[in-house]
């Protein structure tokens, strides 16, 4: 993974990795559409989430 392009020593910078496809999901959609947990197991069972 590239580190940060610029170096700035009273500033570090922390890399982290982008988070993977679907790993926040509940989190994305429970924030923003406000769906709670049965309605996201609702929804995986009709494959419209995954």
């Amino acid at each position: 993974m590239a580190g940060c392009p610029v170096k700035l020593l009273d500033s570090p910078v922390t890399v982290q990795s982008a988070p993977l496809l679907g790993q926040n999901s509940d989190e994305v959609l429970g924030t923003v559409l406000g769906l709670g947990t049965k309605e996201l197991a609702e929804l995986r069972e009709q494959r419209i989430i995954a």
